[in-house]
């Protein structure tokens, strides 16, 4: 009898132990994020008394059959402002490109793409506290719109419309209304 018993224990032991080599070989499998990012850089800004925002661009990718809307992020505050803002260049009334929060977020369609460039949606950093250097890596965490988050790493790279320029429209702190300062265009 102790001889059976030992054979259906071991069998027993055998048998949970593949279990739970099986489950947690699932549970340790990473589930594919909601949202998706390539190719995210940031405008660089080697001067801060020419201006002190710039914006933040790139590629995501919506891997759900929901739309999920960019709403901002975060940055660390030695950067910039901590908060980051979800923003688009429209035209106004008057014909003029500007720069507004793009309220509600910037949507990325079920199982779709956007991509924020200049001129365009993008997420905006306010206040820089330093330069930011063609080449240099900067963290943020940006948040959707489904309660996730994504932490990323944007490089600085320069761009072909140096001329272009953010400034803040007139009698407006940080978070008003920022306005190109020469036309926005691809």
């Amino acid at each position: 009898m102790t001889k059976k018993f030992r054979i259906v224990s071991t069998a027993l032991a055998a048998i949970a132990l593949a279990l739970t080599a099986t489950l947690s070989g699932c549970a340790s499998a990473p589930a594919e994020p909601s949202v998706t990012a390539t190719d995210v850089w940031i405008r660089a800004i080697p001067d801060l008394d020419e201006q002190t925002m710039t914006g933040l661009f790139g590629n995501f990718t919506n891997n759900t059959d929901t739309e999920i809307k960019i709403l901002g992020g975060t940055i660390d505050a030695s950067i910039a402002d901590e908060i980051l803002d979800a923003h688009e260049v429209v035209m106004d009334d008057a014909g003029e490109m500007v720069m507004q929060e793009a309220v509600g977020g910037i949507p990325i369609p079920a199982n779709g793409q956007v991509e924020l460039k200049m001129g365009g949606y993008h997420v905006m950093l306010w206040n820089l506290k330093a330069p930011l250097e063609v080449g240099q890596k900067v963290k943020v965490i940006l948040n959707f719109s489904d309660g996730s988050s994504l932490p990323i790493e944007a490089v600085v790279r320069s761009t072909e419309t140096e001329g272009e320029h953010y400034h803040e429209s007139e009698g407006e702190h940080h978070h008003g209304t920022p306005t190109p300062a020469t036309s926005m265009s691809n």
